[in-house]
């Protein structure tokens, strides 16, 4: 028996038997183990990938990753549901497809990495999307990139209500004397 172990844990058991009593020779058990090894590779890989499915499937914001000529190669739910296309509609496609303005769509192809950037998007039959754009390039060996586009009303109205809030604390600071006054006065 040979461990297959993911993440130093011990997740299977090779076990290769024979009728002979020490039936393997050295070159057979290393090449078993070797074996075990690369399962171990290809789990792990596998683990991965669920896991990259399932994050890109759960995620709230729009998810575009492209290749390196800017075709969409894998969109999520919520890339879907913001520009009204259906996902399998999506993919394949130039990125540049979709932006409104053709300078923004080089732009975000040009940089390395680029946080949220106010651009607008073509949806379904051509209506206009505005979004907080983000790019990411993908390793090298990968080549391509990562964009996530936010909805700009929810980080605006974050924006307002924090202002909002720090306005309300200004307010009740300056009116506690005066209140604190009228208080022991009336009593």
């Amino acid at each position: 028996c040979i461990p297959v172990s993911i993440m130093g844990n011990v997740r299977w058991l090779l076990n290769v038997e024979d009728t002979h009593q020490n039936g393997f020779s050295k070159e057979d058990r290393d090449t078993l183990e070797t074996i075990a090894t690369e399962l171990a590779g290809s789990m792990e890989r596998a683990r991965l990938q669920f896991f990259f499915q399932q994050t890109l499937g759960a995620a709230s914001d729009a998810v575009i990753i492209t290749d390196v000529k800017g075709n969409v190669i894998k969109a999520n739910r919520a890339c879907a549901k913001l520009l009204g296309y259906p996902v399998n509609e999506i993919e394949g496609k130039d990125l540049r497809h979709f932006f409104v303005n053709a300078g923004d769509a080089d732009y975000f192809m040009g940089s390395k990495s680029l946080p949220n950037k106010r651009v607008r998007l073509f949806g379904r039959d051509r209506i206009q999307v505005d979004v907080l754009l983000s790019v990411s390039e993908l390793p090298e060996e990968l080549g391509g990139k990562v964009l996530i586009a936010k909805d700009p009303s929810v980080s605006e109205r974050e924006e307002e209500l924090e202002y909002l809030g720090k306005m309300y604390y200004e307010l009740a600071s300056q009116m506690k004397t005066p209140l604190s006054l009228i208080f022991t006065w009336l009593h």
